[in-house]
């Protein structure tokens, strides 16, 4: 009787180890499998939000050189209109243009911090 339970434990032993082995496998997989799929899936959002970020700044980029443009242009047209509104006095000899147009000219640059005013 003794025989047969020793026997019994070592074939339940043997059983107990298999089933061990046999659920650690299927873990290891799950595990490997769930690796897979979570590295996919964070590579494909992390695309998506770094795609999504360029984008937005190339936007950002192309409104500030629109507005950047823009206000250049208009104040460059008040230089043209306030210069063209001096008398033709002002405008005759160069002293008298450096007199008249040096200070509108300085005055436009301080005020938009723009280097276009003396071209």
């Amino acid at each position: 009787m003794l025989k047969i339970t020793k026997i019994k434990r070592k074939i339940m032993n043997s059983i107990k180890i298999k089933l061990s082995l046999i659920a650690n496998l299927i873990a290891i997989f799950a595990l490997i499998v769930l690796g897979i799929v979570s590295f996919y899936f964070t590579k494909t959002s992390l695309y998506e939000s770094t795609l999504k970020n360029q984008t937005d700044l190339l936007k950002v980029t192309q409104s500030t050189v629109e507005d950047f443009r823009s206000t250049n242009q208009s104040f460059t047209r008040a230089l043209e209109k306030d210069i063209a509104n001096l008398p033709y006095q002002s405008l005759i000899t160069e002293e008298n243009i450096i007199n008249n147009v040096g200070p509108i000219l300085k005055y436009y640059h301080h005020s938009i911090n723009a280097l276009n005013v003396y071209l």
